[in-house]
């Protein structure tokens, strides 16, 4: 994908598409939702012409947690280190009947 949201983008600073990486970030956000939580409630993109923030509502009550090295296995364990890797910055907050986690991507225009 070379364009997200009719906006042209370019590498960020480690040689990463940032549209590819911003899917990725999204998709682990819902498949821990679906793995952890009962499943993902919504998906809401906000582009604010400079950065994609991801936000996923579930109606779990725990929260994420990233795993240290050691205790990721076949099972799983990697999405949020992985979403923490890449991402600007991520988090969670709680709402009625469950809680959002989000993430944020920043995007480069093209030159």
């Amino acid at each position: 994908m070379t364009h997200c949201l009719g906006v042209g983008v370019s590498a960020d600073s480690g040689g990463r598409d940032t549209s590819d990486t911003a899917a990725l970030v999204a998709t682990e956000l819902v498949t821990n939702a679906w793995r952890h939580a009962g499943g993902a409630q919504e998906m809401r993109l906000i582009w604010d012409g400079r950065t994609l923030t991801v936000e996923v509502d579930d109606s779990g009550s725990a929260w994420p947690a990233v795993l240290a090295p050691d205790r990721r296995g076949a099972q799983g364990g990697y999405g949020l280190p992985l979403v923490d890797s890449l991402a600007e910055a991520w988090g969670t907050y709680c709402r009625p009947g469950g809680k959002t986690v989000w993430a944020r991507c920043a995007f480069a225009a093209r030159a």
